[in-house]
């Protein structure tokens, strides 16, 4: 017989975060109450929360085993087999239950949940869907809890909008999980992101502190929240945010990365040997272990090893790069592309004016000194800043398919598709600062659809440059360059070739400014700065480390500390280790460098 009160125990110290000691209340109920289902998925669910979906996929297992109809069990251990990786189970599983009950929203939402992990997110977008549409008629056939499992799957399909790069759709779905259920925690931590890119901080904190308030212990909404207050300057708290989570979840890889880039270079002794426990528990061939790596890297850093410094990253990469692995061929097409669109010979394109704020774009290499070049301006009063948007490379995504032709009609519709693209800034702002440093590729599209932008190109010595890109994680697949010292050398040759035909097809549009010239004497860069852009000179411009806007990008620490000079030329300390990248630079692309 079940013994009610350990079973909802349990399920309190389950709600509560407690996980080990719902884990072990409720394997106690296993032996006293062999076939009651619940204590086997209560046991899965402690698993699963604390990190260990692998594990807790042999409960869930267990409990669908005694109850094989239960819409709950099945969508526990499917999400399990996601999670952890085991995609065949996972899909096997899921073929074999929709033939038993065909269009059943759980198993849709598990669907688009495996194809996401898969990245397939068209095929995720299809499945979430017919999850959508499943649970909307069940919640108009008024079936118990259909309303929050339409809140779950509004909330999925928004996962999956924002892997397409549809930051819009994302959050016009975040904000219907939450009218449909405003408690729905896992939306109150996915909308916080597209807030805070829209610059809303404040709303994507209260999102975030309201998704704790409900459940404590979540913990992708703790490791968020990290992110936002690490963002927003606010180290310490971020810190304890982050020790949360591994309190929680001790090998949580992300979290450990970030934790190491955080450390002072007293808590090295103390943090090392958690990362180092951490590294030798999760799966050796994955990403989480080279994110591990990474942060055991950073550490070397700090304690001043350089030969551990060279060995950690030079590991950290290379099982990075197998798991991430860069499509050069697909980037060369890109090119070729753009060279054809913009040849010498094509027609000038130079659309009318758009109605709005001044535009400002700076672009260049990755670690260039962009987010710098972007901080100096957003200190003048009349400008604001919105770090790196997106929309430029996916509104030239068409032209690049060779999909449609890039004329001065296609040019005005490209202004008026970004400007609508922004977010929206209250007050209004006379002047917009966007810092892709992507944006190099598409710099012809830019000069064409805006003939009045000032476009800003921060120049660095690229062993610089690849040195901070060597000991950066990037999460974006655009980035899986960094890892590889060949790939990166090909990204940054193309970058210099990109640079060279823009500079012939749109003479004296782009000013060029080198790193080098900002750090070594800030207030005479700001008032270079100030004149390139038309703008009166404010003495805020000469202070970027005082401006307390969110930074979103990964020099979200060096932006907060005074300028200074001390990386210029740091690349020298490891001139051995950069030896594939320095070798496969072109001298022809790079005559200057010594």
């Amino acid at each position: 017989m079940t013994d009610l009160s350990t079973l909802n125990t349990a399920l309190d110290l389950l709600n509560k975060g407690q996980f080990k000691r719902a884990l072990q209340l409720s394997k106690s109920g296993m032996r006293t109450a062999p076939k009651d289902a619940r204590f086997a998925n209560l046991a899965g669910m402690a698993l699963s929360q604390s990190g260990k979906p692998r594990e807790g996929a042999q409960y869930f297992a267990r409990a669908l085993k005694s109850d094989p109809a239960s819409p709950a069990y099945q969508d526990n251990l499917v999400t399990a087999l996601v999670q952890s990786g085991q995609h065949d189970k996972a899909q096997d599983l899921i073929i074999r239950l929709l033939k038993k009950w065909p269009g059943r929203g759980t198993l849709c939402y598990q669907l688009a949940m495996l194809e996401l992990q898969r990245a397939r997110p068209d095929q995720a977008l299809d499945a979430a869907n017919q999850a959508i549409n499943a649970e909307a008629a069940a919640r108009d056939a008024n079936v118990p809890n259909a309303t929050q499992a339409l809140s779950r799957a509004y909330n999925l399909r928004g996962v999956v909008h924002d892997a397409l790069g549809d930051e819009d759709a994302a959050c016009a779905d975040y904000q219907q999980a939450l009218d449909l259920n405003p408690d729905n925690v896992e939306a109150l931590s996915n909308i916080a992101l597209p807030l805070a890119r829209r610059l809303q901080p404040d709303a994507a904190i209260a999102a975030l502190e309201k998704a704790l308030s409900l459940m404590p212990m979540h913990l992708n909404a703790l490791h968020r929240y990290g992110l936002q207050l690490n963002e927003l300057g606010r180290s310490d708290e971020a810190i304890r945010a982050f020790e949360s989570v591994l309190n929680l979840s001790p090998y949580h890889a992300e979290t450990l990365r970030l934790r190491a880039s955080l450390a002072s270079a007293e808590e090295v002794s103390a943090l090392k040997p958690r990362l180092e426990a951490a590294y030798a528990k999760v799966k050796s061939k994955s990403l989480e272990h080279a994110s591990i790596g990474f942060g055991l890297a950073h550490l070397a850093e700090k304690s001043g090893d350089h030969p551990e410094v060279q060995r950690r990253y030079k590991t950290a990469n290379a099982h990075a790069a197998a798991l991430r692995p860069y499509d050069l061929p697909r980037q060369r097409q890109v090119e070729e592309r753009i060279e054809r669109l913009f040849a010498a010979g094509a027609p000038t394109i130079q659309a009318a004016p758009t109605p709005g704020p001044r535009l400002m774009f700076v672009i260049g290499q990755p670690r260039s000194g962009t987010t710098l070049t972007e901080r100096i301006l957003a200190g003048h009063p009349d400008v604001v800043g919105l770090g790196e948007q997106a929309a430029v490379g996916r509104l030239a995504h068409p032209f690049l398919a060779e999909e449609v032709a890039f004329d001065t009609q296609a040019a005005h519709a490209f202004a008026v598709a970004y400007r609508a693209s922004l977010p929206r800034i209250e007050p209004a702002a006379p002047a917009l600062v966007d810092k892709m440093p992507a944006n190099y590729k598409y710099a012809g599209f830019i000069l064409s659809a805006f003939p009045d932008a000032v476009v800003i190109h921060t120049a660095r010595d690229p062993r610089d440059v690849a040195w901070s890109m060597w000991r950066t994680w990037f999460p974006g697949a655009p980035m899986n360059y960094v890892f590889d010292q060949t790939a990166m050398a090909a990204e940054a040759n193309a970058y210099a070739r990109y640079m060279r035909l823009w500079s012939e097809r749109f003479p004296a549009r782009i000013h060029t400014i080198a790193y080098e010239e900002i750090v070594s004497d800030i207030d005479a860069a700001s008032h270079r700065l100030a004149k390139i852009c038309d703008l009166d000179w404010s003495a805020e411009m000469a202070a970027p480390e005082r401006n307390a806007a969110p930074i979103r990008t990964a020099s979200v620490t060096q932006a907060r500390a005074p300028v200074h000079d001390r990386s210029v030329g740091g690349w020298r300390v490891y001139e051995e280790a950069l030896g594939p990248f320095i070798d496969a630079l072109d001298p022809d692309l790079w005559p200057d460098l010594d």
